[in-house]
């Protein structure tokens, strides 16, 4: 259970990076 909350934080770091790149998308967050 640990690992899908790892992997969780992963890709949301991973989209918030990609919502922060395009700045039009961080509203969503």
């Amino acid at each position: 259970m640990c690992y899908l909350v790892q992997l969780f934080e992963n890709t949301f770091s991973f989209l918030r990076v990609r919502a922060i790149g395009f700045g039009e998308d961080d509203d969503l967050m």
